[in-house]
């Protein structure tokens, strides 16, 4: 949508055009009630170690003094192969006068980095009933999100 019937539902939100994308709902099922399930587990590691000099290279060059420090900060910052999950729960029933559809979403995703992380948690329903023969109907979408991150590390504001 790009007119003002689009600024009138979307207000300032709508200056470029609205795109509007259908997102699924519940089917006539009569065997009842769907529920599929999809996992993920992710592992990330560091491919390549970058070189780093030792304190014996710091003084050599030329670049500082020598106060018996040899710590390996690169190693000390990453994490050793973090592990990461998504888990997607999706529900589906409905009848011929009512559907439903369902998502829930949650997701935890350790980074490389020491103190870089994300938690993810969403859920959605879609959901519609017909009253009177058909002649009316109720269409409700509804939608929570929430993220959780850790960004000591990071270099943003």
């Amino acid at each position: 949508m790009k007119d003002a019937s689009a600024g009138a539902i979307y207000g300032a939100r709508a200056a470029g055009g609205v795109i509007l994308i259908p997102t699924k709902s519940g089917k006539n099922l009569q065997n009842g009630v769907q529920v599929k399930y999809t996992g993920e587990v992710s592992f990330e590691a560091v491919r390549k170690k970058p070189d780093i000099m030792n304190s014996n290279d710091y003084t050599i060059y030329g670049l500082g003094d020598d106060y018996g420090y040899d710590t390996d900060w690169y190693s000390e910052l990453v994490r050793n192969t973090p592990v990461s999950h998504n888990h997607v729960l999706n529900i589906a029933g409905g009848s011929e006068n009512a559907h439903i559809y369902t998502t829930i979403k949650a997701g935890n995703q350790k980074g490389i980095v020491i103190g870089d992380g994300r938690q993810d948690f969403s859920g959605r329903i879609n959901a519609g009933f017909k009253f009177w023969d058909g002649k009316a109907s109720i269409t409700t979408n509804a939608e929570y999100r929430e993220a959780k991150r850790d960004r000591r590390n990071s270099a943003g504001t």
